[in-house]
This record gives structure tokens, C-alpha cells and sequence, in this order.
């Protein structure tokens, strides 16, 4: 299955925050829910250097709903 990537209807307006906030933290979910799916690894920085998450060691991208 592959998520459904759509172009926004509309240019961000960077001064709402709370907007931007709403907007970045699905993009981030799809994201993270697409690499546990594919099984995909992946990179993250830790402060000291790139660490490795495993894909099931991502978190649920729908955690309110039981497959």
C-alpha cells in the first residue's frame, strides 16, 4: 500500500504556527508509518552522530486504531 502523497492545495502561511505544527507532525507520521510498513530502517541523529532505529522499533503511525 502507498500512502496517498498530495500536493497542498494552498502555500503554507509560515506565521501560523500552530499550521505548520499540524502540518509537519502528519507529514512525520506518514513517514515514519511508511518505513515500519516497507520494514525499512531508519536514520536518525542523536546529538553525537547517526544511530539506526529499527523498523519495529518505530512507533505506531495510528496508535488510536487496532489493525
Amino acid at each position: 500500500m502507498v500512502d496517498n502523497v498530495s500536493q497542498p492545495d494552498k502555500k503554507l502561511d509560515f506565521e501560523n504556527v500552530e499550521e505548520v505544527h499540524e502540518k509537519v507532525t502528519e507529514a512525520v507520521r506518514q513517514a515514519l508509518g511508511r518505513h515500519k510498513r516497507m520494514k525499512n530502517p531508519l536514520p536518525t541523529w542523536d546529538g553525537n552522530g547517526v544511530k539506526i532505529v529499527a523498523p519495529e522499533d518505530l512507533p505506531d503511525p495510528h496508535p488510536d486504531t487496532k489493525d
